[in-house]
Order: C-alpha cells, then structure tokens, then sequence
C-alpha cells in the first residue's frame, strides 16, 4: 500500500498524479490518497481508481485551560493555539463512510 497526496501539500492538488499511480499500479499495489480529503472531496478519489482513503477528520475544540495569556505562548511557537485541542470528529468520520457508501450504491 502506497499512501499519498500526489506529490503534493494536499491530495486534491495532486489528483492527477495520483490517478496515474493508479494506473501504472495495474492493481498490484493499492493506492491510498490522503492529506485534505474530507466528506466533500472523498468521492472524487474514489472516481479515479483509488484503492483506500485516509483522513484525520480533523476538528477543534476550545480546551479547559483556565489561564490563558494570549500575548505570549508556552512554547514559544506562534500560530499554534495552545487554547485549543485537535480532535478526531466521528461526525466528519460518518459523513466521509455515508460518502463512500452512497458512490459504491450509484
């Protein structure tokens, strides 16, 4: 199995790389596209031939810290809210499978 963005920041930027690893991959290796799919761009991988796709479902939440000084930042690396905690969204998790499962259906 090969997971990738086709040569770029974002899967969907490198779709067309990606459909000619399909291709030249005569479904011997599987091809797995990641990096920015999500429920809205999902189906268009699967269109091209992929084999798998991967996602992070990212979401944000607001964290439970109670002392926040925002003009300063504990580690010291600016644009990384440290008010704010990276989660797996099951809700984006279900949206990208009913997705998946409406292009297989049609």
């Amino acid at each position: 199995r090969i997971l990738t963005s086709g040569q770029r920041d974002k899967a969907l930027d490198g779709i067309v790389n990606i459909a000619q690893m399909v291709d030249a991959s005569n479904a011997r290796i599987e091809i797995m596209a990641g990096s920015g799919v999500h429920p809205d761009n999902c189906q268009e991988f699967l269109r091209i031939g992929v084999d798998a796709i991967h996602l992070s479902a990212r979401a944000m939440k607001d964290s439970q810290m109670e002392y926040r000084r925002p003009n300063i930042s504990m580690g010291g690396i600016p644009g990384i809210s440290e008010f704010e905690i990276m989660y797996a969204s099951e809700e984006l998790i279900r949206e990208t499978v009913h997705k998946v499962g409406e292009f297989y259906a049609s």
